[in-house]
């Protein structure tokens, strides 16, 4: 199990999406604010099952911290890699052949 804290720059979207395992979110600092659930601030905790679909999600005006637990190491793994290649500018299809 993994538990890493991810930093969201004010405003950040991130779209709809699911996870094919439970997920549970500790708000550390900011607002973060989940379309069709509410908005989300320091010390709330939010549990999502394994493949529901939610979203979009973003950040408030000041940006967001939010601890997140996976029951799925590899999920997480794979995510902040897609993240980290995203962020250098490569795409998936690069990646995969890399």
């Amino acid at each position: 199990m993994r538990t890493p804290f991810i930093s969201f720059p004010p405003h950040a979207t991130l779209g709809v999406h699911s996870h094919p395992c439970d997920t549970l979110y500790v708000i550390q600092s900011g607002e973060f604010i989940v379309d069709g659930e509410g908005s989300y601030v320091p010390g709330d905790l939010r549990w999502v099952k394994a493949g529901v679909t939610y979203g979009p999600e973003r950040a408030g005006d000041d940006g967001a911290v939010v601890l997140i637990v996976s029951t799925d190491v590899l999920v997480l793994y794979l995510w902040r890699l897609r993240r980290r290649r995203r962020a250098q500018g490569t795409t998936q299809t690069e990646a995969v052949a890399a």
